[in-house]
């Protein structure tokens, strides 16, 4: 028997004294409200879905540095240890397909160097990680 997504997430919260800390919890906290529980998004947010997308967020510098830089990762107020065992549990849990076999977790330092790499117009250096990707074969789908 398979769980969903939303299942597996509600059987995993941890109990109270770890939850600020355990990836899980932070993806209910501050992600389900956009992206789901699921991981699918609704189309009319113009939310970009994880599910079998967001593991190539992971085959390049400028992949790894928008996707520790999206605006819900910014303002979520995580630490850099907190938001790469994040980025790396959205990855493992919703990556699928698109995850490669042999890929580097992220790590708090490496969350540090690419927060104080920011891009300044993020939509723009998504289209620049889309276009980079879909070169190499890998489709993060069209957004905005």
């Amino acid at each position: 028997m398979r769980l969903s997504a939303a299942v597996f997430l509600a059987l995993s919260l941890p109990t109270a004294a770890a939850q600020a800390v355990e990836p899980n919890y932070n993806y209910a906290l501050h992600c389900t409200g956009c992206h789901t529980a699921e991981g699918v998004s609704p189309p009319l947010g113009r939310i970009p879905p994880l599910k079998g997308v967001v593991g190539h967020l992971v085959r390049s510098e400028d992949a790894r540095l928008y996707f520790a830089n999206v605006p819900g990762i910014v303002n979520s107020g995580l630490s850099a240890d907190e938001t790469a065992a994040l980025l790396n549990w959205v990855v493992e849990v919703f990556g699928e397909k698109s995850t490669p076999e042999s890929w580097t977790p992220f790590n708090g330092a490496e969350i540090k160097a690419l927060r104080k790499a920011a891009p300044a117009d993020i939509m723009a250096y998504r289209k620049h990680v889309q276009d980079e990707l879909d070169a190499q074969g890998y489709s993060i789908g069209a957004y905005p």
